[in-house]
């Protein structure tokens, strides 16, 4: 028991550690995860040494929110594959033009907006 809050501990120490260099990081997420897997284990070995029964149940509880909580990401991953991809069409859900794209005017070469040039010309260096 006291063995996994241990190794849950230095998971959450590389997780902190790792976190506070950089938050974008895929590996944050495996040491919070490893974490919190380690920090379980322990709750469900102290569990037991006081109720068998209960730690039973919470095992139990835990096996079958697995695959619910599988169903629930893909839910979410699918739904926020069509979000990115109405986005990057520019088209709101409604089916309306994005605000940005309809201010947009395609600029010709050589054009110029309010008397200064639009940028279409090589720039000197």
């Amino acid at each position: 028991m006291i063995i996994s809050f241990g190794v849950a501990g230095v998971w959450f120490v590389l997780f902190l550690v790792s976190f506070l260099r950089d938050q974008r990081l895929l590996r944050n997420g495996v040491y919070l995860v490893l974490t919190l897997l380690f920090a379980g284990l322990g709750v469900v070995f102290a569990l037991e040494k006081v109720s068998e029964s209960a730690a039973k149940v919470l095992v139990v509880a835990v096996i079958v929110c697995i695959p619910l909580s599988i169903a629930v990401l893909a839910e979410f991953l699918i739904a926020n594959g069509v979000v990115m991809r109405l986005r990057a069409l520019q088209v709101q859900p409604e089916g309306r033009l994005h605000r940005r794209a309809r201010r947009r005017t395609p600029r010709q070469p050589g054009a110029t907006v309010a008397g200064q040039p639009t940028g279409s010309r090589p720039r000197r260096v």
